[in-house]
């Protein structure tokens, strides 16, 4: 119900797993945005992040995008573990403002 809230009111894509959830938006012109990834905790560590992760990567390049962009809070719970599966993901670190901590995957 969460992801159909933030859609009505931000716009995006629902990508859905059978163990979780994430949004893609486009962020401007040459670049996308994962945004609230989500994995049930049991299946946490088994490709279900990976594979949403994928359906954006998909997305943003059918969509001419340069760049997927996704960031973390680090005041949010678990921000030490999203930021370890970002980076593990081949995301870069863009940038940090105040408490968030952007990242970026360059497409090749």
């Amino acid at each position: 119900m969460f992801a159909e809230y933030v859609l009505e009111r931000e716009g995006g894509i629902l990508l859905k797993h059978k163990h979780g959830f994430a949004i893609y938006k486009d962020f401007n012109a040459t670049l996308g945005y994962l945004q609230d990834v989500y994995v049930l905790p049991d299946f946490r560590q088994t490709g279900v992040g990976q594979e949403l992760l994928q359906q954006a990567i998909d997305i943003a390049k059918k969509s001419n995008k340069i760049a997927l962009l996704t960031s973390t809070d680090t005041l949010a719970n678990g921000a030490t573990e999203s930021a370890l599966a970002i980076l593990k993901s081949g995301f870069k670190v863009l940038k940090t403002d105040n408490s968030l901590i952007w990242y970026i995957m360059e497409f090749k």
